[in-house]
């Protein structure tokens, strides 16, 4: 974002001007400081609700509830952190402002494909979850396809992203850190990323719906990410590879239904009945598209492209805006 900060010189007295000169000096390193440094993606994988709270409109937050079945991992820039097998484990992660171009802004712009499950409310009963991530607003949130087919109850059939994908822009990459507790977590590389994601499609890609040409097509498109200057987190929450496809279905339309019963008592209507074998088959996607949060029918269908999604998982969880005291 351009930052215009036009300063009057000041003529009166000498005094007078040699501050203003050095005003000028100071605001114009700060500038330098501030000037793009590169892009920040963090790729949210899993049954992750996110939440804008309209008291709060500088953050958002990503939840992941506990699962009472003990069947979700948790990871961390593909390395395990909790294996599930203890349900009063939490984990509370921030991801602070520090080397990242944030400043005021109404929401984040969100792709279009978000829309079947997003909605308002009056209620959000916080509790105790699994995996909390508060961040602040980002310039985007797109996803990496595919999205599935999905039935909600009422047959309405619509669309579900397998992924929240947020960008920031950077002033110092260095500065960029995910905390939990004491420790701080910095991001990868996007040649690291995807060398982790080639490892995975080669040891699970035939065995749960990775084609192997999906997983060279996101090859590619890690490499167009790496462009630039691309760091990158990703944070995942899933079950096993070896849970049966039938059985993790179930769990996750199970988990989902719950977590908007228990989370948002007020959402009626909502819940999710059948989650469809096959992506998305829209129009080629130029990526997370710059659209208002607000849904606009005028824009057409939702586009994605013809990539795998980070890791094989079912559901994520809805895009919650919050109205109430």
């Amino acid at each position: 974002m351009r930052r215009r900060d036009l300063l009057k010189g000041l003529a009166t007295v000498p005094a007078l001007s040699v501050f203003g000169s050095a005003q000028d000096d100071d605001k114009a390193k700060k500038q330098a400081r501030r000037a793009p440094a590169g892009i920040l993606r963090i790729i949210l994988n899993g049954p992750f609700a996110l939440v804008m709270d309209e008291k709060q409109p500088d953050k958002i937050t990503f939840f992941c509830p506990i699962d009472k079945q003990a069947l979700h991992r948790f990871f961390v820039n593909w390395q395990l952190k909790d294996n599930g097998k203890d349900p009063g484990r939490v984990y509370h992660l921030e991801l602070p402002p520090d080397g990242l171009d944030v400043y005021p802004r109404k929401h984040a712009y969100v792709d279009r494909s978000f829309k079947d499950i997003s909605f308002r409310t009056d209620l959000w009963r916080k509790q105790e979850y699994f995996v909390t991530v508060e961040l602040p607003v980002p310039d985007s949130i797109g996803f990496v396809s595919p999205a599935e087919h999905v039935v909600f109850e009422g047959n309405r059939r619509g669309l579900m992203p397998l992924n929240n994908v947020l960008e920031y822009r950077m002033t110092d990459p260095d500065d960029v850190k995910i905390v939990y507790k004491d420790e701080k977590i910095g991001p990868q590389s996007v040649t690291k990323l995807s060398a982790e994601y080639a490892d995975y499609c080669k040891k699970n890609g035939r065995k749960d719906r990775m084609a192997e040409e999906e997983c060279a097509d996101l090859e590619h498109e890690f490499k167009s990410w790496d462009e630039g200057d691309v760091r990158t987190f990703l944070l995942g929450v899933g079950v096993d590879e070896s849970l049966d496809r039938k059985t993790a279905t179930a769990h996750a339309i199970a988990f989902y239904n719950k977590l908007i019963a228990d989370s948002f008592p007020n959402v009626k209507g909502k819940n999710l009945v059948h989650i469809g074998d096959g992506g998305y088959g829209g129009t080629t996607s130029r990526g997370a598209m710059l659209t208002p949060t607000v849904w606009n029918p005028d824009q057409g269908s939702g586009l994605s492209r013809n990539v795998s999604a980070i890791l094989d998982c079912e559901v994520i969880g809805p895009h919650v805006t919050v109205t109430g005291p």
